[in-house]
This record gives structure tokens, sequence and C-alpha cells, in this order.
């Protein structure tokens, strides 16, 4: 009952496994050592503020995210059926595809996707 109580405390148990990384660290792989990073949120409560800020609105984050995916789905479509002799070869051979490639170069090319797409030539 006492090994409960204590692993029931917070500041215990973070000491505990900040310890137990720390020599698993050592023995196995550097790997481990990322545990000892969260050390950063217990020192400075103000980055905790920063992490709070985000973890109590996940709802509204994780319904905007599926919105984004939503609206670019409708864009992915549009794009297979009309535009897709303007994206590079095999960016766009299905929708699948299409979306994936959407998605990845809407944040990897400068310009958008719009910088990715090329003009189509005449025909």
């Amino acid at each position: 009952m006492t090994v409960y109580y204590l692993l029931s405390d917070f500041n215990v148990l973070y000491n505990f496994l900040f310890v137990f990384m720390g020599i698993i660290g050592t023995i196995i792989s550097p790997f481990f050592f990322f545990f000892q990073l969260f050390d950063v949120l217990m020192r400075y409560p103000v980055l905790l503020n920063v992490v709070k800020s985000v973890w109590n609105p996940r709802k509204s984050i994780i319904f905007t995210y599926f919105l984004f995916i939503v609206l670019m789905y409708v864009f992915t479509l549009f794009a297979y059926y009309f535009l897709q002799d303007s994206y590079p070869a095999k960016f766009c051979d299905s929708t699948w595809i299409c979306l994936i490639s959407a998605i990845d170069k809407s944040f990897k090319v400068d310009g958008g996707l719009g910088g990715f797409m090329s003009i189509p030539e005449d025909k």
C-alpha cells in the first residue's frame, strides 16, 4: 500500500522516471535521455503554461484539423477532375495520391500548392 501512495505522487513518479531513464540511457542507448528534456517544463512553469494552452483546447484544434482535411479533399476532387494537367507527372494519378501531394506540397513548396503546379501547355 505504501508503494501505491508513493507512486501516486506526481513528483515522486517523475523523479523515479527521471533516474530510471537516465540509467537506461547509460546502459542501453542514449536515445532514452529524451525524458531529461522534459525537465525544462518542471523548472520553468511558464513553458508548462504554453503546453497547457495547446492541450486544453485540443478538441477545437482537432476539429479544425479535420475541417482542413475536408477542405483539402474538396480541392483535391476539383484538382483531380479539372487541374490534373497542372500537376507534374505521377503526382495526381488517383484522388488519394492527389490528396497526399496537395497536403504535402502545400506546406513544403515556396508559394504553396500554386508554386508546385505548372502551367499546362496548350494542346
